[in-house]
């Protein structure tokens, strides 16, 4: 008897994902200071959106300025709620 090896299928967050990740872009932290630093007043909201998402207690210890916070699991949870 031949056992088939089940593949697992993909979270709707990771589908989600693949369709929209071509369109977000990811900078390194020297880039990022210079978007921050070259902002008049110091905001990076008329140029992008920045979501951080590390854990609450590293949050809590430090974080990115002007950055949003969401954990990750929350935003699966959300993205899974609202779209599919």
């Amino acid at each position: 008897m031949t056992k088939l090896k089940a593949t697992p299928s993909k979270s709707l967050f990771t589908r989600y994902m693949d369709g929209v990740k071509p369109s977000v872009k990811e900078i390194s932290w020297e880039a990022l200071d210079l978007k921050l630093t070259a902002a008049p007043d110091g905001s990076p909201y008329d140029h992008f959106h920045l979501i951080d998402v590390r854990e609450t207690y590293e949050w809590n210890d430090e974080h990115i300025p002007h950055a949003t916070f969401t954990s990750r699991g929350t935003l699966e949870r959300d993205i899974v709620y609202n779209y599919y």
